[in-house]
């Protein structure tokens, strides 16, 4: 399976339509564990977003906080770093530095958490199929 980027919309909660920060990611069956959004203080882009609330796609509605850290590359990606805790060392600093929820999601499908699935095997890749289907039929996708 050849690894590619998904940019997901997260609109902006409370702002009516159209307002959303996009986000990339390479596994977008990880989105369902996002407890923030995290921009660089300075990027001109997502200012106005510090501080305000953001929809996390395919959730029916659940908010995540859009935090600020001078951590976030504003040249990779869309600048614009989803926090799932699991996915490496410095997210899980950056959710006990802003005192942001941890969770791990387990599918109906395994006993494991989602992060913890080698990518590339079936129950891998179900999960996420299952999760880029969820995101298009929600226009969570970009």
């Amino acid at each position: 399976m050849l690894i590619r980027d998904y940019c997901c919309r997260y609109p902006i909660a409370d702002m009516g339509d159209g307002e959303f920060l996009p986000v990339a990611t390479t596994r977008p069956e990880t989105i369902l564990g996002d407890t923030a959004v995290a921009v660089h203080p300075e990027d001109e882009r997502y200012k106005k977003y510090i501080g305000k609330e953001c929809v996390v796609p395919g959730t029916g509605g659940r908010r995540i906080p859009i935090i600020a850290d001078e951590y976030v590359d504003r040249e990779f990606g869309t600048g614009a770093l989803k926090i799932t805790p699991g996915e490496g060392r410095t997210v899980v600093d950056m959710c006990v530095y802003y005192s942001l929820t941890i969770c791990l999601v387990t599918p109906p499908c395994s006993n494991q958490p989602i992060l913890s699935m080698i990518p590339s095997t079936p129950k891998h890749l179900q999960l996420t199929m299952s999760m880029i289907t969820r995101l298009e039929r929600d226009e969570g996708l970009k």
